[in-house]
């Protein structure tokens, strides 16, 4: 008798054991029995922008334009141009000159590769706005004032020695250029070509709000 106990007490020991061991609430109602998982879309982050404060941003048809006032100063050297023969120098020693930071990155997306070629990018076309002439470069100051800065000068110093531009998406590429600022302006309009982008979206024109600092020594003693 205790032998039939001891027998019935272990199989059921043994059916709560196993009972134990089972998944515990129901199945998939799916048609195979298995857990179907949804991924959730992840969008693709855009073109990183720099901390600082940018006076423009635009973009070409695949590359991001930022624009930043890097400084302002008075021209050592005169610009040796005129508007017309026998008038006086245009920009002498003494205008005012802005240094700006053409920041470039290429706009991400899944279908194109990491990297955009700029080959032959250009600020061919720039001016300031209401006047027919085209800025005047101030290479010879703006070129010491970029080395000053740690800036590159003008894309051609950006990828000197390259023999194919290239930017990568989502990381800005800086490099200075200056213009001489001629009196009765507020805004540049810096044009940036880039060839290897398709047309007609290959260019870009941005509006440049100049700073006040550099409207002011425009005006006689204003800036000092």
């Amino acid at each position: 008798m205790r032998k039939r106990v001891w027998t019935l007490a272990l199989g059921v020991a043994v059916t709560l054991l196993l009972a134990g061991c089972a998944p515990a609430g129901p199945h998939n109602s799916g048609p195979t029995g298995h857990l179907t998982l949804i991924p959730t879309a992840t969008p693709s982050p855009g073109p990183s922008l720099d901390t600082a404060t940018s006076l423009a941003v635009g973009v070409t048809e695949q590359i991001q334009v930022q624009v930043f006032a890097q400084t302002t100063f008075r021209a050592k050297h005169g610009c040796g141009c005129h508007l017309s023969k026998g008038a006086r120098e245009t920009f002498p020693a003494g205008t005012p000159v802005i240094l700006l930071r053409v920041g470039v990155a290429g706009i991400w997306d899944s279908s194109t590769p990491y990297s955009q070629d700029v080959t032959g990018l250009n600020l061919d076309g720039t001016k300031f706005d209401g006047r027919p002439d085209l800025a005047v470069m101030a290479a010879q100051d703006g070129q010491k004032q970029a080395t000053a800065a740690g800036l590159p000068w003008l894309p051609a110093g950006l990828f000197q020695g390259e023999q194919t531009w290239k930017v990568m998406n989502q990381k800005l590429s800086s490099f200075a250029v200056a213009y001489y600022v001629p009196e009765g302006v507020n805004q540049l309009k810096l044009t940036v070509n880039v060839p290897g982008q398709p047309s007609p979206n290959g260019s870009v024109t941005l509006g440049v709000p100049l700073p006040q600092a550099v409207i002011a020594m425009t005006i006689p003693n204003g800036g000092e």
